[in-house]
């Protein structure tokens, strides 16, 4: 017992002994720790009371966000009393929440002031700043999501929201529909003319006899808030006041029924009538919504926000249906001979069943384009006569546009535009073409000048828009190609791209897009750049070994993976013929180049077989070899010396082996290439073997080709022993350099 104690006395101290140590480091380090939290902690409340009370900068002032003279009521300090009085005195008012900063107001600002100017005394035009903290425009509507927002007003009810671009065209085309948002249809031939004009048509039959019509003020209110959905009003609302029309046009009117109306949507095919049951009042939400949901057309406008939008995918790439795209400036799309020459187009090629109601759309589209031709010849006359004047203008304005402008600048427009509209022909050829085939076109129409950007990247550039702004797309999501109407656009030449289309007698259109190559500077390394009409001459030249770097813009790892390509670019590029070292000798002479390109495959159209999935990517295209080109694994790691490898392992085995003899530094490297030629000469002495052995034992009347392959591969030989000479004599040199010794084990050179 008294040893065991001993022991265990002895292990105890030990173990204090060896932990005393790590104890006083961890006392040490918090004692250290808590002084620096004390200093810190005296700072900061010394810096709180020398400094006091968190000191916010105050907002500037406020100051007119409008010129001096402008017509607008600027109310920059963000009162709204004064500005809501006048919109609920004003019959139509037209307001503006803005934002000093903002520069999508900015832009606004001209636009509003026209609008002032134009409707003086008729339009109520405010704008209101709801950036000023202490103003009452912030505090009361602190939760506007974004910056301007514009709401019309009539007769001081709810606002009805602008959601239309922000440009002058647009925002006059709103006020004319709040001061009119009632179209009028006194005969039949008013109904058609208004059909033929836009894609759906909501009519409303009220007895107005009475003070209130039943029906009609909810129908009326609708009309102004379908502004909302609709801002360039592709489906107009309409009142017919003459019974006789109605009645032909299908609605049975008691003789005596002060209490009856009728709601109807006209579609291009078909006539659906509102069920309202009998009631006197109509729920304007329903109405809206049974408008929207049962409206179809056979042709539509794409007005796509400039915002984050899924238009475009859902109408023309989700579909996986061809489109057949119109872009046309629309001022007036009611007016434009483009417009209505697709429309004629998609009417007929959708008019399966032959309905009168659709040849009777077709007959008034073509008496308007008629008329249209007229007027246009009348206009060509007449600037051809008094040129781009004033003398111009009078007939312009009166006889093609609704909207009357006073500029001299819209005049000339005009005359200068007005040569350029297309002459009617009256010829058919794709009647119910759309029912022939399950892959039929959906036709839809654009702003030339509002969506130049989408056209701009079908290959159609800007400066083809001001020589022609009247260009029509086909689009075929599967088959991700699209075509264009490169003639003049005729309903003929319309009717030959649908149906060539219909037929696939068309060639798809290949944009080739490059960048103009700057001047090089020395200390850059610059790649070449090629497009489309380039690749056939450059890519697939049978003699040259290409290395295609696919990119596209705004692609971060294009950029970084460029840089690689770049430098494997350089190691080429400083070992060309020309400079190819001396011990290399004539083996290195005919040695041929490797080509580095890149292209923009965002910007080019390459055929199918030739198109990436993904970017970047590196292909390798051999010479005499193309059908056996290699893409660079996307798996693999991208570097220098993976790319390195990757090129050298594409060449055949002369290159690959003259290649590897270049960027050999040191005596192991040359002796790998010396093993790889051995192997080669190997290859090559046991297929001259074998020829030798049939040109041995065959007759001699076929040796012929024997006797070519055997010279063939005694070239081959020849080459290789020269490459063998030159190895050794890198690897005798770099020894001689590194100062080894040439004879061990007792062998010298004996001395002369």
């Amino acid at each position: 017992m008294p040893d065991e104690e001993q022991v265990v006395s002895k292990s105890t101290c030990t173990d204090k002994e060896s932990s005393s140590p790590v104890a006083t480091s961890i006392f040490t380090a918090m004692r250290y720790l808590g002084e620096i939290c004390l200093v810190i902690l005296a700072l900061v409340s010394y810096v709180s009371l020398q400094k006091g009370a968190l000191k916010v900068q105050l907002q500037p002032l406020p100051v007119p966000f409008f010129f001096a003279n402008t017509s607008v009521n600027d109310f920059y300090r963000g009162d709204i009393s004064t500005p809501f009085s006048a919109v609920i005195a004003s019959d139509v008012s037209l307001v503006m929440y803005y934002a000093p900063w903002d520069f999508d107001s900015q832009l606004a600002r001209a636009a509003m002031d026209r609008i002032a100017l134009k409707y003086k005394g008729q339009v109520y035009v405010a704008a209101l700043n709801c950036w000023v903290q202490n103003g009452d425009c912030h505090q009361n509507f602190s939760k506007i999501r974004s910056f301007p927002l514009l709401l019309g007003y009539v007769g001081g009810n709810r606002g009805i929201q602008f959601r239309g671009p922000l440009q002058y065209t647009y925002i006059d085309r709103f006020v004319q529909n709040l001061l009119r948002p009632l179209k009028r249809i006194e005969t039949v031939t008013d109904f058609y003319k208004l059909l033929s004009q836009h894609d759906a048509v909501v009519t409303g039959y009220f007895n107005f006899t009475n003070m209130k019509p039943a029906g009609f003020y909810p129908y009326y209110t609708a009309s102004l808030q379908y502004l909302e959905h609709d801002v360039h009003k592709t489906i107009p609302f309409a009142t017919m006041t003459n019974i006789d029309a109605a009645r032909k046009l299908g609605i049975n009117v008691p003789p005596s029924s002060p209490e009856y109306f009728d709601i109807r949507l006209h579609l291009w095919n078909e006539t659906i009538v509102f069920p309202h049951n009998g009631s006197r009042e109509v729920d304007v939400q329903r109405l809206l919504q049974w408008v929207h949901l049962r409206s179809h057309s056979p042709v539509k406008w794409l007005s796509p926000i400039g915002h984050k939008s899924q238009l475009i995918q859902d109408y023309i790439i989700d579909p996986k249906r061809p489109s057949l795209i119109l872009f046309t400036p629309r001022l007036d799309h009611s007016l434009s001979q483009s417009s209505l020459l697709v429309k004629e187009a998609a009417l007929e090629y959708n008019n399966c069943a032959l309905l009168p109601r659709v040849s009777r759309l077709i007959q008034e589209i073509q008496h308007q384009r008629e008329s249209l031709e007229t007027v246009r010849l009348a206009v060509e006359k007449q600037c051809s006569i008094f040129g781009s004047g004033h003398l111009c203008r009078p007939l312009f304005n009166s006889s093609i546009t609704t909207t009357t402008s006073s500029t001299k600048e819209e005049a000339e427009e005009a005359c200068w535009s007005s040569s350029r509209l297309p002459r009617a022909v009256h010829q058919s050829t794709i009647q119910g073409l759309g029912c022939s085939s399950n892959q039929s076109l959906n036709f839809y129409m654009m702003d030339a000048d509002q969506y130049q950007h989408f056209a701009d990247q079908l290959g159609y550039s800007r400066n083809q828009f001001q020589l022609n702004p009247n260009v029509v797309f086909i689009i075929d999501p599967k088959d991700e190609a699209h075509f264009v109407l490169n003639q003049r656009l005729t309903r003929e030449n319309l009717a030959d791209l649908i149906g060539n289309f219909s037929e696939r007698n068309l060639a798809r259109v290949r944009r080739s897009i490059s960048r103009t190559a700057a001047p090089c500077a020395s200390d850059r390394i610059c790649v070449r750049e090629i497009a489309v009409d380039e690749f056939e001459s450059v890519v697939l030249n049978e003699t040259s070994d290409v290395m295609v770097f696919f990119r596209k813009r705004n692609c971060v790892f294009c950029d970084v993976a460029g840089r690689f390509f770049l430098r494997v670019y350089h190691m080429f590029d400083r070992y060309p013929p020309s400079k190819a070292s001396s011990w290399t000798g004539a083996a290195a002479a005919a040695l041929p180049s490797i080509q580095f390109v890149t292209i923009d495959g965002e910007q080019n159209d390459l055929p199918w077989q030739f198109t990436v999935d993904k970017y970047p990517t590196i292909v390798f295209y051999p010479a005499f070899r193309k059908m056996e080109s290699r893409v660079f694994p996307h798996d693999m790691e991208l570097s220098v010396v993976n790319l390195l490898n990757f090129t050298l392992s594409q060449l055949n085995v002369r290159k690959r082996v003259t290649w590897f003899i270049h960027f050999c530094q040191n005596v192991a490297c040359l002796q790998e290439a010396q093993r790889q030629i051995s192997v080669q000469t190997a290859m090559i002495d046991q297929k001259m073997r074998s020829i030798q052995h049939h040109l041995l034992w065959s007759d001699s009347r076929n040796n012929l080709p024997l006797m070519a392959q055997l010279r063939s591969w005694m070239k081959e030989r020849r080459f290789y022993r020269e490459l063998t000479y030159a190895v050794l004599n890198a690897i005798s040199a770099l020894f001689r350099i590194e100062g080894h010794n040439l004879y061990p084990d007792g062998i010298r050179l004996i001395e002369e």
